[in-house]
């Protein structure tokens, strides 16, 4: 990767308007960083199933739908999700004992006994994490909250088509 220079950086110059991208890089950094950690730590996981499987082993017998909810996905997305954590081994399904025409998840034996390797792994990179939002000298879960806040009361959409109208 090539070294970052502020000052030459045009979708840093967009302000406002490049939000969208520098989050998306940010993410795409982080998500290479993570494969390539899980990859050197002999580690069969990918960066964006620690939500799913924390929050199964916390509540077992979650439906999909559910999982969609709490982690504030599309249904889709979390079935995507799901169904590759079942290929690897990680998540079981069965019909729910409650309502046989629900069906909920369970983390696998293997992922029950891999879970602890996991967490210790998701604990350094949380303190990996909150040392670069140190660095930055900004509370950087403060303002992604707030942001989320705003535009889960009034959408990017919205708001444009308020401005487009009065114009």
């Amino acid at each position: 990767m090539s070294t970052y220079i502020p000052e030459q950086d045009f979708v840093r110059r967009l302000g406002p308007l490049g939000l969208t991208m520098r989050l998306r890089r940010i993410v795409d950094r982080m998500v290479s960083d993570a494969r390539l950690l899980y990859r050197e730590l002999g580690l069969d996981i990918e960066p964006n199933w620690h939500a799913v499987l924390l929050l199964v082993n916390e509540q077992p017998n979650i439906g999909i739908a559910e999982i969609a909810r709490q982690l504030g996905i599309a249904h889709p997305s979390a079935s995507v999700l799901v169904k590759q954590l079942e290929q690897r081994g990680y998540l079981r399904r069965k019909n729910d004992s409650a309502d046989g025409r629900r069906q909920v998840l369970n983390l696998t034996p293997a992922a029950k006994k891999k879970l602890p390797e996991l967490i210790q792994v998701w604990e350094a990179a949380e303190q990996a994490i909150q040392l670069a939002i140190d660095e930055s000298g900004q509370d950087v879960i403060a303002a992604i909250d707030a942001y989320e806040r705003s535009v889960a009361a009034t959408s990017f959409r919205q708001r444009t088509k308020e401005i487009l109208s009065t114009d």
